[in-house]
């Protein structure tokens, strides 16, 4: 999964071979995250407006109030473990894949 700067063309975000990455069937961009120490996990990648997908209840929620929407919502769960899944950024993903169509 590869995300890209729409102004500039450059590549923001990748989520890489730690994960097991699969070609995605509608591009060439293949469905990858940093899980190393140095990687910064961050809902800006997923940002559309001030809204952000949540994978868990595959409902789009406020940008600023994802951890008080992880928290009440999904037994307390914070940013961080959600973003650690892979399972929840290809969701993540698909979900804004979707909502970038649309516009």
């Amino acid at each position: 999964m590869l995300l890209m700067n729409e102004k500039s063309g450059s590549k923001i975000f990748d989520i890489d071979e730690s994960f097991e990455c699969k070609e995605s069937p509608n591009d060439d961009s293949s469905t990858c995250i940093k899980d190393d120490k140095s990687s910064y996990f961050s809902l800006i990648h997923f940002r559309i407006g001030n809204n952000v997908p949540c994978p868990l209840c595959e409902k789009w929620t406020n940008y600023s109030k994802y951890a008080k929407h992880a928290r009440e919502k999904h037994e307390g769960k914070t940013t961080k473990e959600i973003l650690d899944q892979k399972e929840n950024l290809n969701i993540m993903y698909e979900m804004y894949q979707k909502e970038k169509q649309k516009e």
